[in-house]
């Protein structure tokens, strides 16, 4: 999952999964990140967007309002359930909503000042600052 590390918001979208996803496995990276650039060459995203949430699946990758859904799906539980009710809405409104949000979370939310750092358990989920080699 590929995050605005500046941006308020995005950061407790990732302390979020952290705390409510059942089986642990989605991994994060900011996007202003050397990884995080490097994933948006890949795909053929813009390097210096970060507007745009991202979620990386091998070689399949989901933006806007698809990334949150597949998050959602990800993380299971009632989340899966919500995924599966936000499949409902047409993918032009979702991103529509996911558009206005984006372009007034940093007047909602703000910049990111400080950070919650990973506890020892959740610390390997970011990759590409905290890993140890």
């Amino acid at each position: 999952m590929l995050y605005d590390g500046d941006c308020a918001l995005c950061n407790r979208a990732v302390q979020f999964v952290i705390d409510h996803e059942r089986s642990a496995q989605i991994c994060f990276a900011a996007l202003q990140s050397d990884l995080g650039r490097s994933y948006l060459r890949r795909f053929g995203l813009p390097e210096e967007d970060y507007d745009t949430f991202v979620l990386v699946q091998g070689e399949q990758v989901a933006t806007r309002f698809d990334a949150v859904c597949r998050v959602n799906q990800l993380m299971g539980g009632p989340w899966k359930v919500l995924a599966a009710c936000l499949r409902w809405v047409p993918e032009s409104w979702g991103d529509a909503l996911y558009g206005f949000v984006v372009k007034n979370r940093l007047r909602w939310f703000g910049r990111a000042e400080h950070c919650r750092l990973p506890d020892e358990e959740a610390a390997h989920r970011f990759i590409g600052h905290f890993d140890e080699s």
